[in-house]
């Protein structure tokens, strides 16, 4: 079984204000809501786990991978960042054989494996326990 860690570094992909041309050629600003930008930074991630799956399947001879997604996050209990898991996901070759990729939601889409995610619009990801393969399965 292969077992994959994908850094995403929210920090760094998802901006946090959009630019518009103005119709005086001018460029305007506008600060990004944080919700929103947390639904990008969801839909990034989730879009990510099963890209890499895909390429990790197309090299091995396995049928299972698990992505474990990470990203530097602010411990509330010590007050300092740390790299925490936020999407753990395992993914089948055939579960991912049977999605149209290109039509589907990435956040809707990791539905369809057994996957760790806790997600909520107004605060973001926050840390998750990483998905297991034992002899007996999945746990």
């Amino acid at each position: 079984m292969v077992e994959a860690t994908l850094k995403v570094h929210a920090k760094d992909i998802v901006p946090k204000e959009e630019k518009r041309l103005l119709k005086t050629g001018r460029v305007s600003r506008k600060q990004i809501p944080k919700g929103k930008v947390n639904e990008l930074f969801q839909d990034y991630v989730c879009g990510s786990v099963p890209r890499v799956a895909n390429q990790l399947l197309s090299i091995i001879p396995d049928d299972l991978v698990v992505i474990n997604a990470e990203d530097r996050m602010l411990n509330t209990k010590t007050g300092h960042k740390e790299t925490a898991c936020v999407l753990s996901v395992c993914v089948s070759r055939d579960a991912l054989k049977s999605i149209n990729l290109s039509a589907v939601d990435p956040s809707d889409s990791i539905n369809n494996f057994v996957h760790n995610m806790s997600f909520a619009k107004a605060s973001g990801f926050e840390a998750v326990d990483r998905v297991h393969l034992d002899v007996q399965g999945l746990s």
